[in-house]
């Protein structure tokens, strides 16, 4: 039939297009119909019902009026006379006739296609017009196992069409379904980081989802500041919220760290296993001796994000999210019971001691190594006779704050040049602690030593300011690796003020302060003595060293580590959204 006698055909029955075909492709038309109507039920056409029938329109010459081609411009096909169904499809879909006229005639050769195009094509017009029959079409599409990279998109666009053709009520019954069937073929896990993939991709959320766990969120100290940082460093561009143990709230964080984290959110998970034993602090050794897994509720909660941080090192968690991230400050425990750390994404290393030892006790390298964070200027003040020393005070003394009054009390009484001088210590602490109770005793005994607790960002940035020398002695006397500094936040706080830094030999203390240039590095508690009456003594080769370490600290400021996790999370994100589907 010419194209003018299908033209005349649209105008006499007012349709929305005609088609011609072949009457030997419709066995079960009676010989004397000249025409049927493409009319569309949930398995098919009327009345012949298969969808394969649908298929014998391919080809086929047609003609349709231009507002209607226009109208019902296809939205995703693209896949030859495919593309023509579609629009045929559409227009009827919209309540518009669609007219096949009838032939004498050879039907239209098959046209032929590559497999991955059929498939496709099939899948798209099945998810778009005949939602009961796309997910068992679904299940047997060789490329939801292994979808082939190019094709990424059209996957996403496919699965939108037929989430966005569904009503509500409907979404309910198939989404199980598909859910059910992604999981068939790729496991749980699989099924969700696709599901969450999709989501973006497909712009039901914008930014990506990101959990930050720290099982000691409620202690202020080095290791919290770090995970603080990464989420005001991330939080104008993904989802972030913060999960916790214990109480603990963003006003305290913003607080304790000088920090706004206005559009993050804070999650409260309590673990059974501690609070049954009404456990003050996460001791991870404790769990290695349990029945069950007690952090099995994190991994749980890690599937609702797209990204997982765990920030403090806790091995026990198995991650279930698409990416996943294992901050490693140092690898302070054996291989053990529910060892999981192999099974993240990403391992961030926090310093070269770190990194050191994450070979040689687990046997793993870092993807990146990202020093701290250190964001504490001041204003410009005279330095006074301070000597300051800025430490957590556990429990074990592993800070050593003892030991630093004990040496303050020998170089009172060794030289008169100390006269005048004051040791202040300042650091946290939390609940019950014995050991803080014992330096606050043994610092009234000593004229010159003040002890301050909890301390405001604020408050800390005064002393930070007027004190002139900086000192830390955590690995003192260790016999085990992580009881040294793994890098040593405060001492680089001190320096980015001028305080000149006389540290203990080790650990990652090495890795921030030059010998003799900007700092001292002492071996043993006479070397600590000897260094600090040099500075004390020595104005000029103070004001030479406080000048280096200011110049060195900035090798570890704010905007080096912004640049450095967006940096790493921008290649997160484009993992996230264009990477394969399972």
């Amino acid at each position: 039939m010419s194209s003018q006698n299908l033209d005349l055909l649209l105008e006499k029955n007012r349709c929305g297009a005609v088609l011609s075909v072949a009457r030997s492709q419709w066995p079960g038309i009676s010989g004397e119909d000249k025409f049927f109507d493409l009319r569309l039920q949930e398995r098919g056409i009327v009345p012949f019902g298969g969808l394969e029938d649908l298929e014998k329109l391919l080809g086929s010459p047609f003609v349709t009026r231009p507002e209607f081609a226009k109208e019902m411009n296809s939205d995703g096909v693209g896949v030859g006379h495919f593309a023509d169904l579609d629009l045929l499809l559409g227009i009827r879909k919209k309540g518009h006739r669609v007219l096949c006229a009838l032939e004498d005639r050879q039907a239209t050769p098959p046209v032929l296609f590559g497999l991955e195009e059929q498939l496709q094509a099939r899948l798209w017009i099945t998810s778009k017009y005949f939602p009961e029959l796309f997910l068992p079409l679904l299940a047997e599409s060789p490329f939801l196992k292994n979808v082939p990279g190019k094709e990424e998109d059209f996957f996403y666009r496919l699965f939108k069409r037929f989430i966005a053709g569904q009503e509500p009520e409907d979404l309910k019954r198939t989404l199980p379904v598909l859910t059910a069937l992604l999981t068939k073929k790729a496991g749980e896990n699989g099924a969700n980081r696709a599901l969450g993939r999709f989501e973006l991709l497909a712009g039901y959320r914008v930014k990506p989802s990101v959990a930050i766990y720290d099982h000691a969120l409620q202690l202020a100290g080095g290791g919290q500041k770090y995970a603080c940082t990464i989420a005001a460093a991330l939080q104008s561009d993904f989802d972030i919220t913060f999960i916790s143990n214990k109480p603990v709230t963003l006003g305290q964080l913003e607080a304790w760290y000088g920090l706004e984290l206005g559009l993050c959110k804070i999650k409260i998970i309590p673990l059974p296993f501690y609070e049954e034993k009404r456990s003050e602090f996460i001791d991870q050794g404790m769990a290695k001796r349990a029945r069950e897994n007690p952090f099995d509720l994190i991994s749980e909660e890690s599937k609702r994000y797209d990204v997982f941080i765990n920030v403090n090192m806790l091995t026990l968690i198995k991650p279930l999210s698409p990416v996943s991230i294992f901050l490693c400050h140092f690898p302070d425990s054996d291989r053990g019971r529910f060892f999981f750390v192999g099974e993240y994404t990403h391992i961030i290393a926090n310093s070269l001691y770190t990194i050191e030892w994450l070979k040689k006790r687990w046997n793993f390298s870092p993807t990146a190594h990202i020093y701290p964070p250190i964001d504490m200027p001041t204003y410009a003040t005279e330095k006074q006779p301070i000597i300051l020393s800025v430490a957590r005070f556990e429990n074990s003394g592993t800070k050593k704050q003892l030991e630093l009054i004990e040496e303050f009390a020998r170089l009172r009484a060794q030289s008169p040049a100390i006269a005048g001088w004051k040791l202040v210590l300042a650091g946290g602490s939390f609940g019950k602690n014995l050991y803080l109770k014992k330096v606050q005793k043994r610092a009234r005994a000593v004229p010159g030593v003040e002890v301050y607790v909890n301390l405001s960002v604020g408050q800390l940035r005064t002393l930070y300011a007027r004190a002139s020398i900086f000192w830390h002695a955590c690995g003192l006397g260790a016999k085990t690796p992580e009881r040294i500094e793994h890098f040593g936040m405060t001492t680089v706080e001190a320096m980015q003020n001028g305080c000149v830094p006389v540290v203990i030999n080790k650990g990652g203390q090495k890795e921030t302060v030059e010998q003799r240039i900007s700092g001292f590095l002492f071996d043993d508690l006479k070397g600590l003595r000897e260094f600090s009456l040099k500075l004390i003594e020595n104005k000029d080769l103070f004001e030479r060293l406080s000048a280096a370490a200011r110049v060195r600290s900035k090798r570890f400021n704010r905007e080096r580590f912004d640049w450095e996790i967006s940096d790493l999370f921008s290649g997160i994100r484009r993992k996230l959204t264009e990477s394969r589907l399972l």
